[in-house]
């Protein structure tokens, strides 16, 4: 188990004000794109995109939207888009991003600081929810009221996107192999630690392709749980692309690849203790949102 989630369990949220302008824009995968203005999506963002299908005129929730660039692309798309990030240096952030786009897309996009464990939107009210790199910032009592009320708000035929990393599996066996062979037989000083220094602050709830599966259906889902690897495309010698091609698809994958990508769809019965830890759950999950 990774260093983070052994502390998952704690009720202590992670600091909103941790998540400062300086760290969406200097740490962020994705923040030189986002501060030389252009719209170009990190990897993991317009994979979860592609899993999701057409959004033209449907209504999407993005909980835990950062800097908003996965609502304001599907602003674009002529999607009805909302983004709510507890994290005010994240609104900020995003509704400077939709002051950029066409005016056409510009009132498509509308972002909201809210708390994901009391979202501010009526039951069944979005076609789509996507929960991109928040899974692992949230601890588990926090993660199970969130799951409750994207289950809430989500319509019965819609369908959740989870994308989350790393996948603890790579770092217990994956990348340990990886390291060996890289500086046994290839001669490459690979580093003891593949982690980002942010990693042991934020990251408080890390999960395997077992656990994000588990946890998903306890929620009342329906998950598929992916493995995925996201790395710049480049020129490789053919046995590297056999071996990527070998090592990043399922099964090996659960264990090669650095992040998982979920696709869930509501559960057509989620059972007499489900219903009522859900019920528990929406009690005492609080509502006041706090709406800019």
């Amino acid at each position: 188990m990774s260093r983070a989630s052994d502390e998952s369990d704690r009720t202590d949220p992670v600091p909103s004000e941790l998540y400062t302008r300086e760290y969406y824009t200097s740490d962020c995968e994705g923040y030189s794109e986002f501060l030389e203005g252009a719209l170009e999506l990190p990897e993991r963002i317009r994979a979860s995109m592609e899993l999701a299908g057409d959004m033209s005129g449907r209504e999407v929730l993005d909980v835990g939207c950062g800097r908003g660039e996965l609502v304001c692309r599907l602003a674009m798309l002529g999607a009805h888009a909302v983004g709510v990030d507890y994290a005010e240096a994240a609104v900020e952030l995003a509704n400077e991003l939709a002051s950029s786009l066409p005016e056409e897309a510009r009132g498509n996009a509308r972002f909201l600081r809210s708390d994901a464990k009391g979202l501010p939107f009526d039951d069944d009210s979005f076609d789509a929810v996507f929960f991109v790199d928040v899974y692992e910032h949230l601890r588990l009592d926090e993660i199970e009221a969130t799951l409750a009320e994207i289950r809430r708000v989500l319509r019965p035929w819609g369908t959740l996107i989870v994308h989350t990393g790393p996948n603890t599996w790579f770092y217990e066996y994956g990348y340990p192999l990886v390291r060996f062979v890289g500086r046994k037989l290839l001669k490459r000083p690979l580093p003891d630690d593949y982690r980002h220094e942010s990693d042991d602050v934020l990251h408080v709830n890390e999960q395997s392709p077992l656990s994000l599966h588990r946890g998903l259906k306890k929620a009342g889902f329906r998950p598929r749980v992916e493995p995925r690897t996201f790395s710049p495309e480049r020129p490789r010698p053919a046995y590297i692309q056999l071996a990527r091609k070998v090592l990043f698809t399922r099964p090996l994958g659960y264990f090669f690849c650095q992040s998982l990508i979920a696709v869930a769809r509501v559960s057509k019965q989620l059972g007499e203790s489900g219903l009522r830890t859900e019920r528990v759950l929406r009690l005492i999950s609080p509502r006041d949102s706090w709406n800019v």
